[in-house]
């Protein structure tokens, strides 16, 4: 199976090829997707905290250091894919404060959300498993963490995601094919 080329689109390292997986389960955010999503996110980026929950092999979380964030937490499960992760983020190491976790992103997510104060969660869970309603659930167990967080979703449109709404304010709502992006925040925190 031919790997997809995998780009850091914009800042600091943009243009810098990053390794990919040729795991079928593994469907990294297009680059279109990626650039939108920071073009949308904009100088925001600055000196914040970011995670990548389900960080893959971590293109959206170094895209995100790339563009000036000052540290990211990134969070995969997969050791395979966990290997892939840790060669990619060798370079940035002396440049950026990074933090991997190997494991179950819903059980790091609680101790997480205790430990860092972040300003932007990113959720890309693997699609058709119901992760993302999962991991509504704990961010809603842990309210008082993530009151002034942006939690931005990737998900397929055709996800049952009504709860997402019902939950949290939609700040925006993005379409690119058959990929949504929604970017909320907490209601009434």
């Amino acid at each position: 199976m031919k790997k997809n080329v995998v780009r850091i689109c914009g800042g600091e390292f943009s243009g810098r090829t990053l390794l990919s997986a040729s795991n079928q389960n593994l469907r990294p955010t297009s680059h279109r997707v990626k650039k939108s999503m920071f073009d949308i996110i904009g100088n925001s980026i600055m000196n914040t905290c970011f995670l990548d929950l389900f960080a893959g092999t971590g293109a959206v979380g170094l895209e995100a250091l790339s563009r000036g964030a000052a540290i990211c937490v990134f969070v995969e499960k997969q050791p395979s894919i966990f290997k892939i992760l840790l060669k990619n983020t060798d370079f940035i190491r002396q440049y950026k404060k990074i933090e991997l976790k190997t494991g179950d992103a819903l059980v790091w997510l609680p101790k997480l959300l205790h430990q860092f104060t972040f300003d932007y969660i990113y959720i890309d869970p693997p699609y058709g498993l119901d992760y993302n309603n999962k991991v509504i659930h704990c961010i809603l167990n842990h309210l008082t963490f993530i009151s002034e967080t942006t939690l931005i979703f990737e998900y397929s449109v055709n996800a049952d995601l009504k709860r997402l709404s019902l939950e949290f304010e939609i700040l925006r709502m993005c379409r690119y094919g058959q990929t949504q992006l929604s970017f909320c925040r907490v209601l009434g925190v």
